[in-house]
């Protein structure tokens, strides 16, 4: 048992010091980048296209059903984004539905485990609803309601898959949204 240790030990070493290399049969891994940053750029259409894909989605809640429609990302701050959401909002005092947009500011978050790009902290700017004739009849259960309903919509979709990225924590310290491109940086 001893035997094996030792080789096991030099054999390690060896490896360690690059005078012994694994065969390319193995799977390539890429090891986490420790104190390092990461600039990837993303297409808007990438991302415009992956929400597409995942809405509409509806959550059903105590005031009524929530389907959110569509959502674009627009420039914000230096690390935020702004995203406009159109939704739908069906009640009981509203069986036909009343449509309307919330306009929220928010951060991304990389997942290093899946590695995709999500919203997260979703602050509530504005709520806008279409028809006016119908507002009157929201509940003020619906009017609190409903951003939040969107929001946890919004975090749970996946903006873009960024398999290159070696980014240990996966925190995002910048994002640059420009004409047709998000520029972020990671670290």
């Amino acid at each position: 048992m001893n035997l094996y240790r030792s080789f096991v030990l030099v054999f390690s070493m060896l490896l360690l010091s690059g005078c012994v290399k694994i065969p390319s049969i193995l799977p390539k891994v890429s090891l986490p980048v420790i104190g390092g940053k990461s600039t990837r750029q993303i297409p808007l259409d990438r991302i415009g296209e992956r929400i597409a894909s995942a809405l509409p989605a509806t959550r059903k809640t105590s005031y009524g059903r929530v389907t959110v429609l569509a959502a674009a990302l627009q420039p914000s701050t230096q690390n935020r984004v702004e995203v406009v959401a159109k939704f739908r909002l069906v009640t009981f005092e509203i069986p036909e539905g009343i449509e309307g947009l919330v306009r929220y500011q928010a951060e991304l978050r990389f997942d290093p485990r899946s590695k995709r790009l999500y919203l997260s902290n979703l602050v509530p700017q504005s709520l806008i609803f279409a028809s006016p004739s119908l507002e009157e009849y929201v509940t003020v259960a619906a009017r609190k309601g409903v951003p939040g309903t969107v929001a946890s919509v919004l975090r749970s979709l996946s903006l873009a898959e960024l398999e290159d990225v070696s980014v240990k924590e996966g925190v995002v310290e910048s994002a640059k949204l420009e004409k047709n491109t998000l520029e972020l940086t990671l670290r």
